[in-house]
């Protein structure tokens, strides 16, 4: 006995209707003809079946016609096999929990924080132990670092570079596959920097834009009041120059104000820089948006798209089931 997928979409688009299974990870196109006539089969598949046989066919094997199986404990136990089978390794590190910005939506609130400065030897010497257990006596088969903050590349010498020199010089002893990604501002790279950071394997940015140049310049500033827009560009440019296989998530922090004249941002990227860049619309959590906004937003990631800046994310990890971060074995 057969039944229809309790993870099927359908988006009506230009005309067409897109049904994706959220599961299978399946997209299927119809015309608006061919979506009436699907859509009363699906109400009976034994007629489906009888009357279009190869699409039935072809319907079940992308997962949007399943067995009459229970979906939900199925993915539950998919979620607990890739938590308890996979040894792998995801570190998230901050080096330090301070910024040269002052964003002022950032839910750390950096303005009125007391700033503790970077991560202290004594813990990075910890960090560097845990990592070589991690890799030599638990003999994990891969291990990903994830910098965060803070803007961690504050202190890129002092902390960051240390900890990644040992576990690649350990991960390569032990045939590790290492990886790792940095989620940053950028304000603090230099050439020298990204010149330094190809040497050592980094291959996966996140870089936040709010905006033009002249939103985001009220929001992303230095502590003497200076803009940030350029610098930014700058470096998102800069990236593919040197690190040939570079992926980028570009974050666009908007509010109500953001997605009007963010358009002005594609100009100034490069056609080589697009070829790496994922574009990442998220929302400022403080900020409530209407159905002006919202419909706005839409106008503005189907001009992203036909301008070469894809909306979506880079998987920086081999593509699996997905699973609640928090879940993640460390």
């Amino acid at each position: 006995m057969d039944k229809v997928s309790y993870y099927n979409i359908d988006l009506c688009y230009q005309n067409y209707h897109l049904v994706y299974n959220t599961f299978s990870d399946s997209l299927v196109c119809f015309t608006e003809e061919e979506y009436g006539i699907v859509q009363n089969l699906l109400l009976n598949l034994d007629k489906f079946l009888v009357e279009y046989p190869l699409l039935y066919s072809e319907l079940k094997k992308a997962g949007f016609i399943i067995e009459d199986y229970d979906e939900l404990e199925f993915i539950k136990f998919k979620n607990r096999l890739c938590i308890f089978e996979d040894r792998s390794c995801h570190l998230t590190i901050n080096p330090t929990l301070d910024c040269n910005l002052k964003c002022w939506y950032c839910s750390t609130e950096y303005a009125n924080a007391i700033h503790c400065g970077r991560m202290s030897e004594d813990v990075i010497e910890s960090v560097q132990k845990h990592i070589a257990k991690l890799i030599i006596k638990d003999k994990i088969p891969a291990i990903h670092l994830d910098w965060f903050g803070g803007e961690p590349l504050m202190y890129y010498n002092e902390v960051v570079r240390p900890i990644v020199l040992q576990t690649i010089q350990l991960a390569e002893k032990h045939s590790v596959r290492f990886s790792q990604h940095v989620t940053t501002n950028s304000v603090f790279m230099t050439e020298e920097m990204i010149v330094d950071m190809a040497k050592l394997k980094f291959r996966s940015f996140q870089i936040p834009l709010d905006g033009n140049e002249t939103h985001h310049n009220t929001i992303k500033f230095t502590e003497n009041k200076q803009g940030t827009f350029k610098t930014i560009v700058n470096n998102i440019n800069l990236l593919p120059q040197i690190i040939s296989d570079v992926r980028i998530t570009l974050r666009i922090n908007y509010d109500k104000k953001t997605l009007y004249g963010i358009e002005e941002i594609i100009p100034l990227i490069s056609e080589e820089a697009k070829k790496h860049i994922h574009v990442d619309f998220q929302k400022v959590w403080q900020i409530n948006c209407d159905e002006k906004d919202k419909k706005r937003l839409e106008t503005v990631k189907r001009i992203f798209n036909e301008n070469g800046l894809v909306s979506g994310y880079w998987a920086y990890a081999p593509k699996k089931f997905n699973r609640c971060y928090s879940d993640k074995l460390t």
